[in-house]
């Protein structure tokens, strides 16, 4: 998965010697509660500090200033922490720079817009994303359908969707559950709704609510669905102009040419699937594998071990101090391989290799992750199940996956190694540094650059924009009066992306 994005990064270690600065939250299983500690690198980025995550080291850990903001902010949790000296710091992410063990460090300076997807009636303990939201602290919006459809969606960086039914089929429920009050109430809602928004069914609306969700992404939006919506997401736009609902829902027959008709260009991750237009069933097609009584506690998600050298926006949604987790369901919850798409990446699998269980994949400028099941500390969350209380599974390695993905629109260098660009060639000396540092860069291709020095904490030294002259650019920059600590020298283009790291030393 090498995506180009519109940052070039060089990363510079600038050592010192003066006392504690930053503060370490660790990831691996010395961390008593990972998910808060999610929400206090949220909880930076909104007092516009910037956060340092360490991928691949000690789990994921993070690194951010050692100030009384901080410090206040982490002493409300449980969350472990270690207090850390310039010189310690300086180890720590020179150990990660070289990326000896497959470690990088991406820099989070961005406070990420969030959005959740979910209907009026929606309740903390039916949307994992939801409940980890709240319990780790971390700000979003609620949006439905009508929201969706009335407003510009590109406000938000990130929006989920859980087990929400986009083909207009309440959740195919509609054979179990008919006579129940709740599906009534929430039938004859959709269809109110519907109606207000001058649609004639319910499919009609989620069709144009699901559109709505793919230009946010092909505008540069990031999608985070699970359960339910993964599927039904593709089957409804696969299905655009096919009647696919049967005659128990709504009314008039399903078009019995379905299958001939679907338009797999129009999905995010699946293709030549085929749908189930029976109201005696439960499943939308065959994208989802039926896991029957299988024994889900034995039967784990197998996280794929992703080279941040090589993969950073893979090796950011894997973060955790468990390659291994423990198997959880939900309507959709293991997606059958031969219908993913190719240039879809499979960030999880089981003990059968037909299954994926974790997905990421890129339509136009934006991306999209998809994850089987329901509740990830939870095997089987049934309709009416009890509430899922996280202060019991502070160090869930399921709901890690969910607020990886939160924080993933915040990194500032969601980059690739330089041998992704062929046409430029860089150099920066000297190295080590200890009055100036010289940039050079030479391309074929990239006209405008976005020259910018910001320390460890976030705050920006200098910054500029330059116009390249026949595609070469070359300064010379002071660095004399620079605090001995950490900074981050980042060149940014239109064109790609390009990450290379140096040790560069103060003057002693």
């Amino acid at each position: 998965m090498k995506r180009l994005t519109a940052t070039i990064t060089f990363a510079f270690l600038f050592l010192s010697m003066t006392k504690a600065s930053y503060l370490l939250l660790p990831m691996d299983n010395t961390q008593k509660n990972h998910l808060k500690a999610y929400g206090i690198a949220f909880q930076t980025l909104k007092n516009e500090g910037t956060v340092q995550w360490l991928l691949n080291y000690r789990g994921g850990s993070f690194i951010l200033a050692d100030n009384e903001t901080n410090k206040q902010i982490v002493a409300l949790t449980d969350v472990t922490f270690e207090t850390l000296s310039d010189n310690q710091t300086a180890e720590i992410v020179n150990t990660v720079l070289k990326g000896d063990k497959g470690t990088n460090l991406v820099s989070l300076s961005k406070l990420p817009k969030i959005a959740v997807y979910a209907p009026p009636y929606n309740k903390p303990y039916d949307d994992a994303v939801t409940l980890a939201l709240q319990y780790a602290g971390i700000d979003y919006k609620t949006i439905y359908d009508s929201e969706v459809l009335s407003s510009d969606l590109n406000q938000y960086d990130w929006i989920h969707l859980h087990h929400e039914d986009f083909t207009g089929q309440y959740s195919k429920w509609n054979y179990f559950y008919s006579n129940a009050a709740w599906y009534k109430n929430q039938k004859a809602g959709a269809e109110k709704e519907a109606a207000a928004l001058g649609y004639k069914k319910v499919a009609d609306m989620k069709l144009a609510v699901a559109k709505k969700l793919k230009s946010f992404v092909e505008n540069g939006g990031q999608l985070f669905a699970m359960c339910t919506a993964t599927e039904a997401l593709d089957v409804a736009l696969a299905a655009n102009g096919v009647d696919i609902i049967p005659a128990e829902i709504d009314g008039t027959l399903a078009d019995a040419e379905a299958n001939k008709k679907l338009n797999f260009n129009n999905t995010f991750a699946f293709q030549n699937f085929t749908i189930n237009t029976s109201a005696k069933a439960d499943d939308f097609s065959n994208i989802d594998i039926a896991i029957g009584n299988r024994d889900l506690t034995k039967d784990p998600i197998l996280l794929t071990l992703v080279d941040a050298r090589k993969d950073v926006t893979g090796a950011m949604l894997t973060q955790n101090h468990n390659a291994t987790l423990t198997g959880f369901a939900g309507q959709t919850t293991a997606y059958n391989r031969a219908f993913v798409k190719p240039n879809v990446t499979v960030l999880a699998t089981n003990s059968n290799p037909q299954e994926a269980r974790y997905l990421h994949g890129h339509i136009g400028a934006g991306s999209f992750t998809f994850l089987g099941g329901h509740d990830p500390v939870v095997a089987r969350h049934y309709v009416g199940g009890a509430n899922t209380n996280l202060d019991n599974n502070k160090t869930s390695s399921g709901y890690r996956l969910i607020l990886n993905n939160v924080l993933f629109p915040s990194a500032r260098n969601k980059t690739a190694s330089v041998n992704n660009l062929p046409n430029i060639q860089l150099a920066v000396f000297p190295n080590p540094m200890v009055q100036f540092v010289n940039i050079e860069l030479k391309s074929t291709d990239i006209k405008r650059i976005k020259v910018a020095l910001y320390a460890l904490n976030g705050q920006v030294t200098f910054q500029e924009n330059i116009e390249l002259e026949q595609g070469t650019f070359a300064k010379k920059y002071n660095t004399a009066d620079l605090a001995a600590g950490i900074y981050i020298v980042e060149v940014s283009s239109e064109k790609g992306v390009l990450t290379q790291q140096m040790i560069v030393k103060s003057d002693e």
